[in-house]
């Protein structure tokens, strides 16, 4: 009996530390590339990523390609980045959405100028152009969710059915309707048992949702399952 009592909360330890990790991995990243009004790259600027709703502020140079990048950041809207450098005029980006398991490429351009002067901009909410893979797909975002006139709001593995290259069978780019692969914060809900496309083992409302990220085409080890051929669907809780 003793040994059992030691062996039940080691058991709750190891599962702990296996969900963890899981969780950890719908992340997010923003990088890009800084010049000047001639085109040439800047080394040595000053890069900072902050979000006053999360409390976040972390900072980094770029390297001598005039390249920088922030890794494993939470999905979420409100980010901001900030550029600067002796010589030329200090740049804010503002209204910064970095989407669920994809990469933001934010190239900027610095003007001569006192870093005491400063030029803000606010981004427009727009997705940038996928350069880091080769994943083809969506980030569906809260907002874009309350506004579609769709009738499944019970099933946010459904929502896959709205991008392009699935057929009514559950079908993606040829492959077998079986062959998706649903997550939710990093965990595994595929339904193994009933073998049909968009199928979870629970039901997740789109309404209680942050955003959710489609892929179709051209995923990454880093997405999931092996052997998911077919689609790949990662939703974020609100």
């Amino acid at each position: 009996m003793k040994k059992l009592r030691g062996f039940i909360p080691g058991v709750l330890v190891c599962l702990l530390s296996f969900s963890l990790p899981l969780r950890a991995q719908q992340v997010s990243a923003v990088n890009g590339v800084v010049s000047d009004n001639s085109g040439g790259v800047i080394s040595g600027v000053t890069v900072e990523l902050g979000n006053a709703q999360l409390g976040l502020h972390k900072s980094t140079t770029t390297n001598d390609l005039g390249f920088y990048q922030f890794l494993r950041q939470a999905p979420g809207e409100g980010y901001s980045l900030t550029f600067s450098k002796d010589g030329f005029s200090k740049l804010v980006v503002s209204n910064v959405t970095l989407g669920v398991s994809s990469t933001e490429t934010r190239n900027v351009t610095l003007d001569l100028g006192a870093v005491t002067q400063s030029i803000q901009v606010e981004a427009a909410g727009e997705t940038t152009l996928n350069t880091t893979d080769a994943s083809v797909g969506n980030v569906i975002d809260a907002r874009s969710v309350s506004e579609l006139p769709i009738q499944f709001r019970l099933d946010a593995a459904a929502l896959m059915q709205l991008q392009a290259g699935v057929n009514d069978a559950g079908s993606i780019t040829g492959a077998r309707s079986d062959q998706g692969n649903i997550t939710l914060d990093g965990l595994d809900i595929n339904d193994q048992a009933t073998g049909q496309a968009f199928s979870s083992t629970i039901p997740v409302s789109i309404d209680a949702l942050q955003e959710v990220r489609t892929v179709t085409a051209g995923e990454t080890a880093d997405y999931g399952r092996r052997g998911a051929s077919g689609s790949h669907s990662q939703s974020v809780w609100r």
